[in-house]
């Protein structure tokens, strides 16, 4: 939630929600390379990248009644880390790299 995470009042002369603002630039982040419908094809790029690459994984994502396989790489801890990543992903010819906070 771009507002941070959402708290009930303590006060109870407060009404409605207050909010924790969340912090983006820690946390979990990783490099998302490709998606696919075909698992297949996913398999095929993560071989590919795990001769080169630590930690590439296959993330299955659910949308309705198909499912996209999403091949990311990397894990890094800090949004600057990740989009340093993402760049030099991009540099090596994977220009449609992202960025993504887990």
């Amino acid at each position: 939630m771009a507002l941070g995470k959402s708290v009930q009042a303590e006060a109870k002369s407060e009404s409605g929600r207050s909010y924790i603002p969340a912090d983006y630039y820690t946390g979990n982040f990783t490099i998302q390379i490709g998606a696919f419908s075909d698992r297949k094809n996913a398999e095929r790029l993560k071989q590919k990248l795990d001769r080169s690459y630590k930690n590439v994984y296959i993330s299955p994502y659910s949308i309705g009644n198909e499912v996209l396989y999403r091949v990311r790489v990397g894990r890094c801890s800090t949004l600057e880390e990740s989009i340093k990543y993402d760049n030099f992903l991009i540099q090596k010819g994977f220009s449609d790299a992202f960025a993504i906070a887990e």
